[in-house]
């Protein structure tokens, strides 16, 4: 004669089957829904700060990595993409909202952006200084500069790289360039030893 085990419920066992079949019906629900979203358009999202900042998933997320081809070299300050100034005008990535022409990055939302600037600096016919930056709308974004180097003796050469991290309003235009350099030096862009990029990051 079988005797019945006292912590056995038939009723709890019927329970536990359901959950867990439920829960198979999320996971495969959860699988189709992110298939679609993954092969449809994707709405921006409006943060509580004002900032508004596309799905991560959106093909229309801002980033940008521009560099230049050739032995490329300059001694001239200013913003990159102006008049008789460098530019990168090689793309490795590009949303759309860089331009090869102007050198300018455009801000399609508002929010936080990140941006990244790198050349060599060398000596010339004597010791120097170089120092880069970030414009905005034509304004430099920082009271001096954001980097600084200095060569000081015949052969020597820096590879200089800068960065920052800065707000920015929808249409508003980022450029690189030279806030200072001494006229013994000069710096070198060319052949992706230099290089201008960023993204959004919120």
């Amino acid at each position: 004669m079988s005797v019945k085990d006292p912590r056995f419920d038939p009723r709890k066992v019927q329970k536990d089957v359901a959950s867990k079949r439920q829960k198979l019906e999320d996971i495969e629900r959860d699988s189709i829904d992110t298939d679609h979203v993954l092969n449809k358009s994707i709405t921006n999202e409006k943060l509580a700060d004002g900032c508004v900042t596309p799905n991560k998933l959106a093909s229309d997320w801002p980033v940008f990595y521009a560099w230049a081809a050739g032995g490329l070299s300059s001694s001239v300050t200013g913003r990159f993409g102006d008049s008789g100034l460098p530019i990168f005008n090689q793309i490795r990535v590009n949303s759309g909202n860089y331009s090869t022409t102007t050198g300018r990055f455009t801000a399609p939302y508002t929010g936080i952006y990140e941006f990244h600037f790198a050349v060599i600096h060398r000596y010339g016919t004597g010791a120097g200084s170089l120092e880069l930056t970030f414009y905005i709308d034509q304004a430099n974004a920082s009271p001096r500069a954001f980097s600084y180097s200095q060569v000081g003796y015949s052969g020597d050469h820096d590879w200089v790289h800068t960065h920052a991290i800065l707000s920015l309003n929808a249409g508003q235009y980022v450029q690189c360039g030279i806030y200072a350099c001494s006229s013994t030096t000069n710096y070198y862009y060319g052949e992706n030893l230099g290089y201008f990029s960023g993204k959004q990051i919120r």
